[in-house]
């Protein structure tokens, strides 16, 4: 993520209305401000009367986000702004709207920020940009204007992250779609000139299995102090996420109803395919000996089945809208289609 100090590009600025209905107008250059958050540790039985006194003297930030099974003030934590030259930042006038290049921006806005050095090239790529929440703006004058903001981080972004007791990784996960953001109480002051628009960010609950998700969305957060990602829903009898850049498929069964990952049904159908083929008798001992259907608690951690027995001897496409098959045996050259079928029940998917 962004550093809260970095030097920002300076756009052209119609105007900077901060709220209480006032208009900031005549914007003046002047140097660059810098701000620096820190983030206080709780107090425990034994802790210094400094510790106690940072702790007390913080400003308290209650989180917008939490995630699946999350308590509702899990993000929640105290910050310290360190003041600059130009004053503290609690001193400066709170204001609830600014308007740049005729954008308004307010309080709890989605917003692109330009990171610093970004030379726009017609790509209108929106991963080129941060994205983050607004939770304040500040100003001592029209030409000082500054946003406390909450970075939404692109999977991308993420440092050393953990859903529980799982081993920390950093970088995007199999199951972070391409639109997708995390959100996050990392916070930043951001001289509002970084703005390069509103996004259009919205909280997916995967519960309702039909919503379609446009444009960004969030469904996991991020602490920034422990590094902790709330876990996701599970779906499929493997007991795993959902990336919603691929097919998640909806058992017919209005008993059964259970979603389950396109690949998980085409692995089952692949394995079951492999089972049945023709062998001499020692291939046949030799493979029951040494190849196995995989079970849930082996199937591959990204849903690819790489290790899976059939890979070099069978391949296969969905046909039929899904409801069939198209298996390939790669050393015969036979094409055989088959039915494919719910994982929990057996009912046929069409």
């Amino acid at each position: 993520m962004p550093a809260n100090y970095h030097k920002h590009p300076d756009p052209a600025m119609d105007s900077s209305n901060l709220d209480e209905d006032s208009d900031l107008e005549d914007i003046i250059e002047k140097p660059e401000v810098v701000w620096t958050i820190t983030y206080p540790k709780k107090p425990i039985s034994n802790s210094s009367q400094r510790i106690r006194k940072l702790w007390n003297d913080a400003q308290k930030h209650e989180s917008n986000f939490h995630g699946k099974g999350q308590a509702k003030e899990a993000l929640n934590l105290r910050y310290i702004v360190e003041p600059s030259a130009s004053g503290p930042w609690l001193g400066m006038q709170n204001y609830s709207k600014c308007t740049i290049e005729s954008v308004d921006y307010r309080k709890n806005d989605f917003v692109y920020v330009r990171p610093p050095g970004l030379e726009l090239d017609g790509d209108d790529d929106e991963r080129k940009f941060y994205v983050a929440q607004i939770l304040e703006i500040r100003a001592n004058d029209p030409c000082q204007v500054f946003a406390l903001v909450a970075w939404m981080y692109w999977p991308d972004q993420l440092v050393n992250a953990h859903v529980g007791a799982e081993k920390p990784m950093s970088l995007r996960r199999w199951y972070h779609g391409k639109h997708e953001l995390i959100a996050s109480n990392h916070l930043d002051i951001e001289d509002v000139t970084s703005l390069a628009g509103l996004a259009p960010v919205a909280q997916w609950l995967e519960e309702y299995d039909d919503k379609v998700q446009e444009g960004l969305y969030w469904r996991q957060t991020f602490n920034a102090l422990d590094g902790n990602l709330s876990a996701l829903r599970k779906h499929c009898i493997c007991k795993k996420y959902y990336n919603p850049d691929v097919i998640l498929v909806a058992c017919p069964n209005k008993e059964c109803g259970i979603w389950m990952h396109e690949e998980c049904i085409v692995n089952d159908a692949l394995s079951k395919a492999y089972e049945a083929l023709p062998a001499d008798p020692e291939t046949k001992k030799k493979k029951k000996k040494s190849v196995k259907r995989l079970s849930v608690n082996k199937l591959s951690e990204d849903l690819s089945y790489k290790d899976a027995g059939y890979r070099k001897r069978l391949t296969g496409k969905v046909v039929d809208g899904g409801n069939q098959i198209r298996i390939i045996d790669l050393v015969s050259k036979k094409i055989s289609t088959e039915k494919l079928c719910c994982l929990k029940c057996n009912t046929a998917l069409g």
